[in-house]
């Protein structure tokens, strides 16, 4: 239930909001305060600069380039796998049960794959935090994590950045 012009301060409420570049992320539904009854709602959280190092790695998994080629292009991206990840704020906003229902997609297709792609890119690459096997399975349990929040969210929900 939206709630526009409600303050979220209740425990059971989650304050959506979005910078203009991305709203169409949150799928047609109105920035403001959502209230939560009835639906369990998960949280986890990552420090900021991992999230981004974390995210520098995917778009090299999945996209075999850096995320600031694909910033700077976006239109040339808008329909690779996790675009709508990598080419978002790291910091605030949120998407909606329709982009987060691609995104699940994207998890999952790729989940087969990224066991063996990861450490190969880290070795080439050599992606700190993540360049050693307690830092691979830390990334990899961050794309279980984010597989299981866009799955979630998938139904009615979000995925909130901030």
């Amino acid at each position: 239930v939206h709630k526009k012009d409600r303050v979220c301060v209740e425990d059971d409420h989650i304050q959506i909001d979005s910078t203009p570049v991305f709203v169409e992320r949150l799928d047609g539904r109105q920035m403001g305060c959502y209230v939560c009854k009835g639906k369990e709602k998960r949280c986890f959280s990552v420090m900021y600069s991992c999230y981004n190092d974390w995210r520098r790695l995917l778009s090299y998994a999945a996209l075999k380039i850096d995320p600031e080629t694909i910033w700077e292009n976006p239109e040339k991206y808008k329909d690779k796998p996790f675009f709508e990840l990598i080419c978002m704020s790291d910091c605030e906003g949120a998407i909606g049960p329709v982009t987060s229902k691609k995104l699940a997609s994207d998890f999952k297709d790729f989940s087969r794959s990224v066991k063996k792609i990861i450490p190969e890119l880290i070795k080439e690459h050599g992606f700190y935090p993540w360049d050693d096997e307690v830092g691979i399975e830390e990334w990899l349990r961050m794309y279980s994590s984010l597989r299981k929040g866009f799955t979630f969210a998938s139904d009615n929900g979000f995925v909130k950045f901030g």
